[in-house]
């Protein structure tokens, strides 16, 4: 075989695994097909047809990306061969339209569910990246924010990913950790001594038990073990004024114990609400004020700048308790790209932010 041929073959091989990268994130449709189509070497049509046709079909699995979502990526690739004026020269692709073709578009319904799936860079140390996908299960029709991946979980542990200094050997602790892909991913690469991940609705800590349980063999190529990564459950309002409980009772809660022997305390994209703003501040400075000479303990949050009067209110909140803003990354469109997904906004609206009981400054955030 000819040093070209060798060429083309790796070039074909790297570019498929991209694209595939990009079907299994359920990136944008016109991204995953200008991917693909960076693929100029094919000797011909119909080989660069059949490829497509074989990539889509190794995704379309039960751990894979929506139906829904890979019949429109078809779709939309066969159209797009069409307003270039070619036709449909491959059996595997014709094959692969007809399925798509014959599939009911039905109403979504809420316990619809599908897989996102990433390869992520092993610990400092590994020279690449471990043989395996990391899977998380979301729903994306449900009316539960919390089973889906929002756009700041995604940012803020591509800023781990590029920052894991800042958890090392840390007791972590996550607010409305919904599917999970932050702390997991956190636990995997940043080294943090334990990670504890919190969230309320039982449908919602179900899915992340599940998500943390298909990836027990994948965290454990990660050198993570079964006791370091952990769910439970925390509700802000009740958590914020506890009422009821004996001290005993409290020091025997999973969730208290984690909150309590925890260094930091994470949380993204859980400024949707206004209602729940002066619980969630509550936390945070209940977090904040067990700090000592010996343990300091510090927050990071990642925002989303989507209705600027509920993050002023937010903003305000933290005034009012003395809690000292200052943002890590304004914005995280800088970041290594790991979770290629479609979100509704770009990483540039995203910002990382550090909370402390500190004096403030209104020169910290504008």
């Amino acid at each position: 075989m000819s040093s070209r041929k060798i060429s083309d073959t790796s070039s074909h091989l790297a570019i498929a695994m991209d694209t595939k990268k990009h079907i299994l994130a359920m990136a944008s449709i016109e991204q995953v097909i200008e991917h693909f189509r960076l693929v100029e070497t094919f000797d011909d049509k119909y080989q660069q047809q059949n490829a497509f046709a074989h990539l889509v079909e190794s995704c379309w699995n039960e751990f894979g990306p929506s139906h829904r979502y890979l019949k429109r990526l078809v779709l939309q690739y066969v159209n797009q061969l069409e307003r270039e004026g070619e036709a449909v020269e491959s059996d595997a692709l014709s094959e692969l339209v007809l399925r798509v073709s014959l599939r009911k578009d039905d109403v979504p319904e809420s316990n619809e569910s599908c897989y996102l799936s990433f390869q992520i860079p092993g610990k400092e140390g590994m020279d690449d990246p471990i043989d395996g996908w990391l899977r998380i299960r979301v729903f994306p029709y449900h009316n539960d924010v919390a089973l889906r991946l929002w756009e700041a979980g995604a940012a803020v542990a591509e800023y781990f990913l590029d920052h894991p200094f800042l958890l090392e050997n840390m007791h972590v602790i996550e607010l409305g950790a919904g599917v999970g892909l932050t702390g997991i991913v956190i636990a995997a690469c940043c080294n943090p001594s334990s990670v504890y991940l919190t969230d309320y609705t039982d449908v919602c800590r179900n899915n992340l038990r599940h998500n943390l349980e298909i990836n027990r063999k994948w965290l454990a190529h990660h050198g993570v073990s079964p006791d370091q990564i952990a769910e439970g459950y925390l509700e802000w309002e009740s958590f914020a004024h506890p009422t009821g409980l004996t001290v005993n009772e409290m020091n025997d809660d999973p969730a208290m114990v984690s909150f309590q022997r925890a260094q930091v305390l994470i949380a993204a994209d859980v400024l949707y609400d206004v209602s729940v703003i002066d619980s969630l501040v509550l936390v945070v400075k209940r977090f904040l004020i067990q700090q000592s000479n010996r343990q300091r303990k510090e927050v990071i949050f990642a925002i989303t700048r989507r209705n600027m009067n509920t993050f002023k209110l937010f903003l305000d909140h933290l005034r009012g308790h003395g809690i000292h803003c200052t943002y890590l990354a304004k914005s995280c469109d800088n970041l290594t790209k790991m979770f290629p997904c479609n979100f509704f906004q770009g990483r540039e609206d995203v910002q990382v932010a550090q909370l402390r009981l500190t004096a403030f400054h209104d020169d910290d955030v504008r």
